[in-house]
């Protein structure tokens, strides 16, 4: 109601009018987002909000009009629904959502643009729509992981689909050059017989000629090798030669195994085609010598060996000289070298081995005996203990190279050591004594004696010879090598000295130079000490050793003759060893004096009990105590014995002798002494001594000796010799009568003694130590002398006299000092200025006895009121003074002391004098205030008005005076300073102005760097500061250096020399390094250009990098290998060519210098570089290769063909004669593992082999990896850890110490590897891995950094952390934590710091856990010398700015402060690491030498920063982890820990090296790598029985008698006809000679040829000159001329061929 008013107007439908802006509203549309449908509204909540995700335009009406908005879909309102992830819609609306494209995602759920959608990481895709970052998988052609950038598959693999799968390589024999490659038909065949070691290969040169095939890589060109030759190992290397004592005529030979060996004791040169070119092994020389003939000696046996062909310790051959009979030696026998003799001993590795009597010789490895060279060496036997006669010798070698037996010969007969025929070998004599004695020259014990001996040989005996004497047991003397010999005859012949046994009573004596002469008399004498007790004589023996070597000829121990007589009253005193022992039977003792230091007569009876021989000594022992010194002392003994004798203080010994030969009697003897220093008792005294007997004289019994007992000077027992006593007073009391200083006083004294004094020895009574008291008269007044007249001062009695604060009372003359009478007297003296404590006085006396210093008494009576005062010395201050403390107890007494003042008197207190008012002073004795002026370092008017003088001043006078500025340079923080020394000094290198009052003021001098107010550091070389302050040092620019410490002139920075630069602040003239394309031997040093052939890309030190073989350069001073240009086509130029013409012509091609050259035709070839011809292939030859590089190129004619010079093709050779099969053709020889003869062809037994045209079964012989054990047995495997790497019938051989083979029938010692925990090549030798590493797969690999391990371990979990690193075993280890600490270990390896406690990084004991120091807020903030805060290692921030500080991130390091810095590329660190050694290179990345983490290349991985290479026979692609990432190669497999080798037959490794057998009834070659390998085996019919697969032919099963081969010309018969090499005689020879020995063996059936100038006729029979042109051995057919173009073949030729006879050879 009411609208139709006019003018009413409302809002209508979508509109609201404001209620706040009242009836003049205007209507405002609803909000977007919102409808109305109402009308006439003003209130704004009529707009209805759109329903979520929806939208509207501003004054929609309905809710219809809410659309779905931007990233939902549907029909509107309340039907929209948000865009799922991989879908946006960028409009409002119902439309659908739109999908994300091919190769983006978009995670978003209501995405609104398309840009929301994400593009995937490079070289991934993803379909569309897709939804999270995991759809963008890896594209083919590139691998990865999904949802990050993928890497690009390298050339030689391919990935034909997407995802995460890796690339796939390229098989075996294929490669691809394509990066990226999708596909499997990428990857090329290898063409021809060519093939690839790895999978993967990437280029064309990886296709390698194959096994037996030779030419180069890459190319079809590979020819096989011809006969005589092999190659054992794909690649380009040229064929080798089939070794010496093999010959081949099969091409395209795989390995020296398929070679086949000569004939036991027969040999070839290398590369040998036929059985025929084999020739028999012989010694040409073999001699035997010997150096001694004597039984039981050493005997050097020297050999003299010479032989007829090349024999190499490869060939594993040995030599057996037999027949050695009783020679004795151990199981290893030194051989020494020969003068002349060619390293004769080093050729056998300087030892051989003996057993019975052989002694084998083994070839050392690496040794070859050359042919036809003399060898001479020698080994020492020790020859038997009984006589023999020589016996026969002889000498055969054994194994590969062998012999047979032969007799060794004798050097010419020569008499050695006196022995005929003595240098004939194991020829030997027997040595012994004709006569022998001895005898003795003294009896006594103890005594010196002198053995004499003499002898005689019945031998010659050599210089260096031992002669010994045994059984002189008892002796004194102690073994030594210097006992004296003398009285010899002849003179000198035993030298000077011979060696004593003591034990055994043993002289050894060593023949001189000059040797002994059998059947003459030798003396000689020796001198020992007797026993010490009585003894009865010995029954010694002679014998001698006579130098031979290591071990002397002995002569047997035999017993020496004696005399029996009397010797110095001694009855058989000449036996010897018989012995007396001397005493004394009278022995009395006593003295003369008993007080301490005065001296005293010893005297002394004696009578021996035997007489005394001249000279012999006398001690009297015990007598200690004595003050007497040691040395010469008079002896008085009526002339008997010496006038002086030496005294001994320390033992109290007094020794004199003998002066003539005394018979038994008594003897007085006396001599004086000083008594002891202090009382003791008499001690025991004794006597002993010893009779004259030369060296060693014989000893006296020592006995007691008697005392006697008397008194002397009033001592009972004074008598006894040394008894002392002290002198001392029972009295000896002192008292003063006033204590204060300046006073006199009267001192009183008491005295008794304890032993008279006499006036007739200057007897003196001293009182000493009255210190500072002055007498008041001169001489010294005695008063109250009870006994008057008993002292003086030395001239009047009742006088004393003074010195040196001593009194001295002399006794007087006729008066007597008695024992325990006291004497009492005084004596007045002056006091002195200070006061002091009572001295120690003490009382003495000297004359007739020393009385000791004793310290004298006094009484504690008080003396003015105070107890002690009364003790003469004692001193106090007077009134009106005071004893200063610190002059202690002497202080004098003072006036109150200056800055004082007082009235007070009569007091000891210094309390009493009263101080001036602060700050000022006064004058000692002072008494007013008013005297008290300012002191020094105060200023003003005085008294209460001075004030101090501030800082950067000092005053050092009192009074009113003003206050002193400190000087330039100084400072001072003191206030009131009172000393100029108070201005200190700025620190060092720093300056300030005058009156500094602060450290801060100085500030750094020029050149000087550092902070205000403390010390600076001179600026280092390389840098400069020309002003003051604190400002940093400037660095010298790029290209100059500087040597000069604190410089302030840019001038110092010198330039580098001509051709270098050096970094910006370099300090010495070695950091000038060569620039690019300059070089010099040393850094420092003018830099000359790289000339023409050569580059330079470094800069520093090092040589210019020469241009590769191939290119050349023309530039000087390059330094970019890109200056080396290609040579022209098919040319060649060496190492650092600088000139184009350096490009000459390669092998195979020719043309001009510098030019393109062209190929040698087919047929020819030239094997040199340059200008040149091409040269034809010879005749017999052909070729079909062009531009062929060697004559190998030109291959022999198939089967025996021959051809003409130059021949292009294999079309033009002409077969020769066949093996078997046709005479006209085919031309087919005898098989490998076949025996041919008469046409036929026979088979070799299982696991053994012939080479081709073997024609006899004997040819047939154990393959390698098999032996044959038993006689004519089969041939067997070598059982695991055993190997053989030849054919033959050789034993097995044990793989090397500390390795193993799993194989049976290994073939090779390479197949022998290193245990776990050893490392070495495949065939040892295996070496122990040492500590820090671990060994796996025979590969040494070094443990991770900072970890350890113990030697022998063999997996990188073996590897510990070490003291101060933790991590988890075989893990790269980091430096210890911050507040942890790491002892090392396994794990667990790191432990926390206790509560409260920090540690920086790389701590390894709990105790470098400290206490955290608290003085920065920061807990983990430090003050670094008195410093400011600052975090510590491992964490950063900036603490000045209040910022935390916060542990360093992983893959960075923080050294302190606010420092964080990156870890290099491809590296990263622990969190909290404070080092940059912390950062270590990611798994798969190693250290450089610029130390930088560079990617691991193919063929090593890389763990802890180190490369390690792959096992032997693995690889790996860049970039692996561990040593699994080294993949086997193929075919190859292994036990894990062990390294791989190729699989065995009958079996197969998969791609991970496991080992897998083929099913049964199948097997498979040798290196197998799948199961579709293994191939049905074949049944073939049994072989016939070899007989002939022995080390040596036999003649037949069961047959044991003469085997072996004979000389030329000679057969070995049958058993039953004894067996022994007879003459051939078939065919009957005539004009012709024998070629060989019995073919087979034991076959009449010798090869022959014609003698020269003869020509064959028929068998054995020949004619001089030639017949149809027909050579020797050919027979001229008469009936039918041959065509000259073909070859021409007999039955007579066949079946000598074929039976084994005739070998000459066939001609052409």
């Amino acid at each position: 109601a009411g609208w139709a008013v006019p003018g009413t107007t409302v809002c209508p439908q979508g509109y609201y009018a404001p209620a706040e802006l009242g009836a003049m509203a205007n209507c405002t549309k609803c909000w977007r987002g919102s409808y109305s449908a109402a009308v006439g509204t003003m209130d704004i909540s009529t707009c209805t909000a759109c329903p979520a995700n929806t939208d509207s335009e501003p004054g929609d009406t309905v809710i219809a009009d809410c659309r779905c908005n931007v990233g939902y879909t549907g029909a509107g309102a309340y039907d929209c629904a948000a865009c799922s992830p991989g879908t946006y819609k960028d409009t409002n609306g119902s439309a659908t959502c739109t999908s994300c494209p091919y190769s983006t995602y978009t995670t978003l759920t209501a995405a609104t643009l398309a840009s929301d959608c994400l593009a995937c990481p490079a070289n991934t895709i993803a379909p569309v729509g897709s939804d999270e970052l995991l759809d963008c998988v890896c594209a083919p052609g590139y691998n990865g992981t999904n949802g990050a950038e993928c890497d690009m598959c390298p050339a030689g693999q391919y990935k034909t689909y997407n995802g995460t799968g890796p690339c796939t390589r390229c098989a075996l024999d294929t490669y691809s050059t394509v990066p990226g490659a999708n596909a499997s038909d990428t990857c090329i065949t290898c063409p021809g017989v060519t093939s690839t070691w790895l999978e993967g290969q990437d280029e064309l040169v990886d296709c390698k000629c194959n096994k037996g095939y030779t030419g180069p890589n890459g190319g079809a060109a590979c020819v096989a090798c011809a006969g005589g030759t092999y190659k054992d190992a794909i690649g380009s290397a040229t064929c080798t030669n089939c070794s010496e004592g093999t010959y081949s005529a099969t091409t395209g030979l795989t390995a020296s195994s398929d070679c086949t060996d000569c004939p036991t004791n027969y040999w070839s040169d290398a590369g040998k085609t036929v059985v025929g070119e084999c020739f028999e092994i012989f010694f040409t020389t073999a001699e035997i010598g010997q150096s001694m003939p004597l039984a039981g000696g050493t005997n050097t046996l020297t050999v003299t060996l010479v032989i007829n062909i090349n024999a190499p310790a490869a060939q594993s051959t040995a030599f057996s000289i037999t027949g050695l009979t009783g020679a004795v030696a151990s199981g290893t026998v030194p051989l020494s070298a020969v003068s002349g003799g060619n390293s004769g001993e080093v050729l056998f590795g300087s030892t051989a081995s003996f057993s019975s009597d052989t002694l084998t010789l083994v070839l050392d490895s690496g040794q070859t005996m050359a042919k036809d060279t003399e060898y001479i060496f020698s080994f020492d036997v020790v020859n038997p203990s009984a006589a023999q006669s020589a016996p026969s010798i002889s000498i055969q070698a054994v194994g590969r190279i062998s012999t047979a037996q032969m007799a060794m010969s004798n050097p010419t007969a020569a008499t050695v050591r006196s022995v005929a025929s003595g240098n004939i070998p194991l020829n030997v004599f027997l040595p012994e004594w004709n006569s022998q004695s001895i005898i003795q020259s003294m009896p006594l014990a103890g005594g010196s004696n002198t053995i004499t001996v003499t002898f005689q040989p019945n031998v010659d005996i050599v210089g260096g010879s031992k002669v010994s004497v045994v059984g002189l047991t008892g002796s004194q003397t102690s073994s030594t090598s210097s006992l004296s010999i003398t009285n010899q005859s002849p003179s000198g012949i035993f030298g000077t000295v011979g060696v004593w046994t003591q034990g055994s009573g043993r002289v050894v004596l060593t023949v001189d130079s000059a040797g002994l002469t059998k059947g003459s008399d030798y003396v000689f004498s020796f001198t020992v000490q007797n026993g010490a007790t009585a003894s009865t004589a010995k029954s010694p023996t002679l014998w001698a050793t006579i130098e031979a070597g290591s071990t002397d000829a002995p002569i047997a121990a035999t017993a020496l003759t004696t005399t029996d007589s009397t010797l110095h009253g001694v009855a058989s005193g000449t036996l010897p060893f018989l012995t007396l022992v001397p005493a004394f039977s009278t022995r009395a003792v006593g003295q003369s004096y008993p007080a301490v230091g005065g001296e005293t007569v010893i005297t002394a009876t004696l009578t021996a009990n035997a007489d005394l021989l001249t000279g012999s000594a006398v001690s009297i022992t015990g007598l200690t105590g004595s003050q007497t010194s040691s040395g010469s002392v008079a002896v008085s003994s009526s002339g008997h014995f010496s006038a002086s004798g030496t005294w001994d203080q320390s033992t109290g010994t007094m020794s004199f002798s003998s002066l003539a030969d005394l018979p038994i009697t008594g003897y007085v003897v006396s001599f004086t002494l000083t008594n002891a220093v202090s009382e003791q008792a008499s001690p025991s005294v004794s006597v002993l001594g010893a009779v004259e007997c030369g060296s060693d004289d014989a000893p006296i019994l020592q006995q007691a000796m008697v005392k006697p007992g008397s008194t002397v000077l009033g001592h009972p027992g004074g008598g006894d010799p040394m008894y002392a006593m002290v002198p001392t007073f029972e009295i000896k009391s002192l008292a003063q009568s006033s204590p204060i200083a300046y006073a006199d006083s009267n001192i009183t004294v008491t005295l008794q003694g304890n032993i008279d004094l006499y006036p007739d020895n200057s007897s003196v009574i001293t009182l000493s130590g009255l210190t500072s008291l002055e007498p008041t008269t001169s001489p010294v007044l005695l008063h109250n002398d009870t006994t008057r007249g008993t002292f003086s001062d030395g001239t009047t009695p009742g006088y004393a006299s003074w010195s040196a604060s001593s009194l001295f009372l002399t006794v007087a003359p006729g008066e007597v000092f008695a024992a325990y009478v006291p004497y009492t007297f005084s004596f007045e003296v002056h006091n002195p200025s200070n006061i002091q404590d009572a001295p120690a006085i003490s009382a003495a006396a000297t004359g007739t006895a020393a009385y000791l210093a004793q310290t004298t008494t006094s009484t504690n009576a008080a003396l003015l009121g105070t107890a002690g005062w009364a003790v003469p010395g004692k001193i106090v201050c007077g009134k009106g003074r005071y004893a200063p403390a610190e002059g202690g107890s002497t202080a004098l007494c003072t006036l109150c002391w200056r800055g004082s003042y007082s009235a007070a008197v009569g007091t000891m207190d210094i309390s009493t004098c009263t101080a001036c008012p602060a700050n000022t002073d006064s004058e000692p004795g002072d008494t007013v205030i008013a005297d008290c002026r300012c002191n020094v370092g105060y200023t003003g008017a005085g008294a209460y008005d001075c004030a101090a003088c501030s800082p950067g001043t000092y005053k050092d006078t009192n009074g009113s005076a003003t206050c002193v500025a400190c000087g330039r340079g100084k400072y001072s923080t003191d206030t009131a300073a009172v000393l100029e020394a108070q201005c200190l000094s700025c620190p060092l290198y720093t300056d300030a102005p005058v009156g500094s009052d602060e450290k801060t003021d100085c500030i750094c001098n020029a050149g000087y760097t550092g902070a205000d107010g403390f010390q600076c550091t001179e600026c280092p070389v390389g840098t400069y500061k020309p002003l003051n302050g604190s400002a940093a040092c400037t660095l010298c620019a790029i290209a100059q250096y500087s040597g000069a410490v604190a410089a302030t002139d840019a001038a110092t920075c010198q330039d580098c020399p001509a051709g270098s630069s050096a970094p910006e602040g370099s300090d010495v003239i070695t950091d000038c390094k060569c620039n690019l394309g300059y070089t010099s031997m040393s850094d420092g040093t003018v830099c000359t250009a790289c000339p023409a052939g050569t580059f330079k890309p470094t800069t520093g030190v090092g040589e210019c990098t020469a241009c590769v073989p191939g290119k050349y350069s023309e530039s000087v001073a390059a330094f970019s290998i890109s200056t080396c240009l290609d040579c022209p086509a098919n040319t060649y130029a060496p190492v650092s060519s600088g000139a184009r013409t350096d490009c000459t012509c390669n092998a195979g091609y020719i043309g001009d210098d510098g030019t393109a050259c062209v190929a040698c035709p087919t047929g020819s070839w030239k094997a040199f570089t340059g200008e040149g011809v091409c040269t034809a292939c010879a005749a017999g030859k052909y070729s079909v290769q062009p531009a062929a590089v060697s004559q190998s190129y030109c291959q022999n004619c198939a089967q025996y063909a021959d051809s003409p010079e130059g021949s292009s093709s294999g079309d033009m050779c002409i077969c020769q004669l066949g093996y078997y099969g046709p005479g006209t053709g085919p031309c087919t020889p005898c098989e490998q593992g076949h025996f041919c003869a008469l046409g036929q062809k026979g088979a070799c037994t299982a696991n053994s082999d012939a080479p081709a045209m073997s024609p006899y079964q004997a040819n047939c012989t154990c393959n390698a990896g098999f032996t044959v054990p038993v006689l004519d047995g089969p041939c067997e495997t070598c059982p695991a850890n055993t190997y053989k790497e030849v054919s033959g019938n050789q034993s097995c051989s044990t793989c090397p110490a500390n390795s193993v083979s799993l194989h049976d029938a290994s073939a090779s010692r390479l197949y022998c590897a290193c245990s776990p925990g050893y490392y070495g090549d495949l065939g040892g030798p295996c070496t122990q891995c040492p500590a820090g590493s671990w060994c796996s797969r025979g590969q040494q690999n070094a443990c991770p950094p900072f970890t350890e391990s113990a030697a022998g371990s063999d997996e990188q979990t073996d590897c510990h952390a070490m003291a101060g690193y933790s991590c988890a075993s075989g893990e790269t280890c980091n430096l210890c934590a911050v507040d942890n600490y790491c002892p090392g270990g396994p794990p667990p390896n790191i432990f926390p710091c206790p509560e409260g406690e920090q540690a920086p990084q790389g701590m390894s004991a709990e105790s470098q856990c400290v206490a955290a120091s608290g003085e920065c807020d920061d807990a983990n903030a430090e003050k670094l010398f008195g410093g400011a805060c600052r975090c510590r290692g491992g964490f950063w921030g900036d603490v000045p700015a209040g910022d935390p500080c916060v542990v360093c991130t992983a893959g960075s390091y923080c050294p302190g402060g606010n420092v964080r810095a990156s870890c290099t590329a491809h590296s990263s660190s622990a969190a909290g690491s404070a080092f940059a050694a912390s950062c270590q290179c990611d798994p798969g990345y190693y250290f450089d030498a610029a130390s930088q983490c560079v990617e691991c290349e193919s063929g090593k991985w890389c763990f802890g920063g180190a490369a390690n290479s792959c096992p032997q026979n693995t690889g790996s692609s860049p970039g692996a982890v561990s040593q699994e990432g080294c993949s086997p190669l193929r075919g190859h497999c292994a036990p894990p820990g062990m390294p791989y080798v190729e699989g065995e037959a009958g079996t197969w490794c998969d791609e991970f090296g496991a080992v897998n057998q083929c099913s049964e009834g199948f097997t498979s070659p040798v290196g197998s790598w799948s199961e579709a390998n293994c191939s049905a085996i074949v049944a073939t019919p049994a072989p016939a029985v070899n007989k002939s697969n022995t080390t040596e032919l036999s003649r037949s099963a069961g047959e044991a008698c003469g085997t072996g081969s004979c000389t030329v010309g000679f057969y070995r018969q049958q058993c039953a006809d004894g067996g022994e090499c007879v003459p051939c005689t078939t065919p009957v020879l005539s004009n012709a000679v024998w070629t060989s020995a019995g073919v087979p063996f034991d076959a009449d059936q010798c090869q022959w040829e014609c003698s020269d100038g003869f020509v064959q006729q028929s068998a054995g029979s020949c004619i001089q000159g030639a017949v149809n042109g027909t050579a020797a051995n050919e027979t001229a057919v008469e009936e039918e001329l041959p065509n000259p173009e073909e070859p021409v073949v007999t039955p007579i030729i066949l079946a000598a061929i074929m039976a084994g006879g005739g070998g000459g050879g066939v001609g052409s």
